[in-house]
C-alpha cells in the first residue's frame, strides 16, 4: 500500500522487517522479492507518483570538475527512480569485469560472474526483454549477421533493449495491493540513527518538505537511493560518527565512476555499407537488440587496458556539447520498423510522446540521412576506480537544510588509453575487411590527460560504497553489508568495485535480487532460532 507522509500523523513510527530507502529499480526489485518471502517491507521514497520540481531540487549536486554536467538529470526523485528517464539498454557485465585483472592492477569483485547469473536471469523478466542470451550466435538470422572481426582482438557484443520499462508504472498496482509492502511517499530519508556504538541501526529519520517528520524502525535497513545519494546519506548520518557511517577509513564517496561516453572517430565507408544495419538497433521476434564492438580478453591482457565498447552510429548528433543522439529520431525509426512489420508498439503512446518532444532532432537526423553523411564510432569506456574521484558534502544546503553533494569526477590516463586501443583495433580490422576507414577524432590523438568538453558519463553513477572483503579498501562486504554495522546494507551501482562498460541497470537489479535472497535467508534463520 501507499502512504503519503503529508497525510500521516507527525512523528509517526513505521515498523517493518526491512526498510528500503529509495523506490527505484533496486528498491522495487528487492521489495517485491522480499514480500514473496512473507517479509514486511517499508520503502521510503523522497517523491511521489509524478515528478515535482521542489522535490527534484533535493537531487541537485555540483560536478566541480565538469561544471557543464547537470547531476540533477537522471536522478529522479519519484516512484520508479531513474527508470522514469532511462534509455533501456540492458546487458550483463563481462566475466572479466568480475575477475582480478593483474595486468591493470584491479582486484575484481568478491564473487564471480557465474554467481550472479541466476539473478541476471531473474532480472531479465523485470525489464520486459528476451531470454538471458547475449552471445551473437544466439541471434544470427534474417536481421543480424555479425562482421568477421579478428578473433584475436575484437568481438561483437549484444545488448537487449528494454521498452524503457518504468518500474514505478509497471509495479505500481502490485505495490499498492501488497499486504507486505508499505511505500512511504514524499518522505526523504535525512539521517540513519544508530545505537551508541554505531554498530546497529535503530531507525531511519524521514522528513517532508511540509515539515512533517517520521521514523522507520526495521530489523535491517537497505540504502537504494543511487550512486551519489547512497554515499551522501552515509556522510550525513553523523549522530554517532562525525565522519559519517561506514566511513572510518574515509572510503565513503570515493571511487566514484561513470562510463565515459564520447564520439571517438569518424567512419568513411568503402563501397556498400549494408553491413552497418547489423550494428544498429535491430529486431529479432519481439526483442529489440543492439550490437556493439569490444576488445577480447586476450587483447585487453596483451595491451594492459580496460574494457571499453563501441557503437557505430550515424552522425545524427543533436547536442554538440554532449554528443548525444536524437532520442526522437531513434524512436521514430523503431516505430516505423514495427509498423512495416504490421505491428503497433506496445508502448506506442510513450513512443509517440518521445517523438513529438524531439522534432528538431528528427529533422536533423532526416537531413543527414538524405545527405548520406558519414558515421561515427561512439565509445562507452570503462573507468578505472580512482580514489580521488569522489562524492563529498558541501556547505550549501538543500530545502531540508542538509548539505548538498559535490562530485569531483576524475579520469586517469588508462581510461583514455583503453579507448585509443579499441579505436586502433577497429581501424585496423575495418581496413582489413575493406569496409571503412576509421579516422580518430583529434582529442584521442593527443596526450592522455586531456578530454574534450563533449565528454559525458551516461548518468551512470557507480562505485561510491564499493564492495570487497577487506574493510581497509571497501565500504560493504560480499553480502552488501556495511563493514562494522550489523544491519545496514547498500543496494545499487554504488557497490560496484569495477564497472566494465555495460549499462549498469541490469546488474544493479541482479545484485539487489541477490541481496534480497540473503536477507530473506537471514530473517528465516532468525525466525527459526526464535521458535527453537
Amino acid at each position: 500500500m501507499f502512504v503519503d507522509l503529508r497525510s500521516a500523523e507527525n512523528d509517526q513510527l513505521f515498523e517493518a522487517d526491512i526498510c528500503i530507502i529509495g523506490a527505484g529499480p533496486a528498491g522495487i526489485a528487492m521489495a517485491t522479492a522480499l514480500a514473496e518471502e512473507s517479509l514486511d517491507v517499508c520503502i521510503v521514497e523522497s517523491g511521489g507518483f509524478e515528478s515535482h520540481g521542489d522535490i527534484q531540487s533535493l537531487a541537485d549536486a555540483d560536478m566541480v570538475s565538469h561544471p557543464h554536467h547537470r547531476l540533477i538529470t537522471g536522478r529522479n526523485r519519484q516512484l520508479g527512480g531513474s527508470t522514469n528517464s532511462w534509455g533501456g539498454a540492458c546487458a550483463p557485465m563481462s566475466a572479466i569485469d568480475f575477475a582480478p585483472r593483474p595486468f591493470v592492477d584491479l582486484h575484481g569483485w568478491p564473487f564471480s560472474r557465474a554467481a550472479l547469473d541466476p539473478y541476471y536471469r531473474r532480472a531479465q523478466t523485470m525489464f520486459e526483454i528476451g531470454p538471458f542470451a547475449y552471445a551473437p550466435a544466439d541471434w544470427i538470422g534474417d536481421n543480424f549477421e555479425p562482421l568477421g572481426l579478428s578473433r584475436e582482438r575484437l568481438e561483437t557484443r549484444i545488448w537487449q533493449m528494454s521498452p524503457r520499462t518504468n518500474f514505478g508504472r509497471v509495479h505500481r498496482r502490485d505495490l499498492d495491493r501488497s499486504s507486505q509492502i508499505t511505500v512511504l511517499l514524499h518522505a526523504t530519508a535525512t539521517q540513519i540513527l544508530t545505537n551508541e556504538a554505531a554498530s546497529c541501526i535503530e531507525a531511519v529519520e524521514v522528513r517532508g518538505l511540509d515539515g512533517k517528520q517520521a521514523k522507520v524502525r526495521a530489523k535491517a535497513t537497505v540504502l537504494a537511493c543511487g550512486g551519489i545519494d547512497n554515499a551522501r546519506l552515509l556522510l550525513l548520518s553523523r549522530q554517532r560518527r562525525p565522519q559519517g557511517l561506514g566511513n572510518d577509513r574515509d572510503l565513503v564517496g570515493r571511487y566514484f565512476m561513470q562510463h565515459p561516453h564520447i564520439a571517438a572517430a569518424s567512419i568513411r565507408f568503402s563501397g556498400s555499407k549494408g553491413w552497418l544495419r547489423n550494428y544498429k538497433d535491430f529486431r529479432s521476434g519481439d526483442v529489440w537488440l543492439r550490437a556493439r564492438i569490444g576488445l577480447t580478453e586476450r587483447a585487453m591482457t596483451q595491451e594492459r587496458v580496460l574494457n571499453p565498447v563501441a557503437s557505430l552510429v550515424n552522425r545524427f548528433i543533436t547536442d554538440s556539447l554532449t554528443h548525444t543522439q536524437s532520442v526522437g529520431y531513434v524512436t521514430l525509426k523503431r516505430v516505423l520498423l514495427d509498423l512495416r512489420h504490421g505491428q503497433l508498439p506496445a508502448n506506442f503512446t510513450h513512443e509517440l510522446t518521445t517523438i513529438l518532444k524531439d522534432i528538431r532532432g528528427i529533422s536533423v537526423g532526416f537531413l543527414r540521412h538524405l545527405r548520406d553523411q558519414n558515421g561515427a564510432v561512439y565509445v562507452m569506456g570503462e573507468q578505472f576506480p580512482n580514489p580521488d574521484s569522489r562524492v563529498m558534502l558541501t556547505m550549501e544546503k538543500d530545502r531540508l537544510g542538509q548539505e548538498k553533494a559535490s562530485v569531483d569526477w576524475r579520469l586517469l590516463p588508462i581510461d583514455k588509453q583503453s579507448i585509443r586501443v579499441l579505436i586502433d583495433a577497429i581501424r585496423w580490422d575495418f581496413s582489413r575487411l575493406g569496409i571503412a576507414q576509421i579516422v580518430p577524432d583529434e582529442w584521442l590523438t593527443i596526450d592522455d590527460e586531456t578530454w574534450p568538453q563533449s565528454l559525458a558519463g551516461g548518468h551512470h553513477h557507480m562505485g561510491t560504497t564499493r564492495m570487497g572483503d577487506d574493510p581497509a579498501t571497501s565500504v560493504v562486504d560480499a553480502d552488501a553489508r556495511v563493514h562494522g554495522i550489523a544491519n545496514l546494507y547498500v543496494a545499487g551501482s554504488s557497490i560496484f568495485p569495477t564497472v566494465g562498460s555495460a549499462n549498469p541497470t541490469l546488474t544493479l537489479v541482479a545484485t539487489s535480487l541477490k541481496l534480497a535472497d540473503h536477507l530473506a535467508a537471514l530473517m528465516a534463520g532468525e525466525r527459526t532460532a526464535a521458535v527453537a
